[in-house]
């Protein structure tokens, strides 16, 4: 299993809130947990531009 698969796997398990407190860490430019996590974010409907709001 490649990297950018387990990866992943790990990131569609935490919740939401763990996600978006990660958002600065795994949104950089050229990293290799980029991609998937900008996948799990979007597999949940959540956007990178507009994080959810608090209700």
């Amino acid at each position: 299993m490649d990297t950018e698969k387990v990866l992943l796997e790990t990131y569609r398990k935490w919740s939401d809130e763990t996600l978006i407190r990660a958002m600065s860490t795994f949104t950089r430019e050229g990293g290799i947990a980029r991609k998937p996590y900008l996948q799990a974010l979007s597999e949940r409907g959540l956007d990178i531009e507009r994080p959810a709001r608090e209700s």
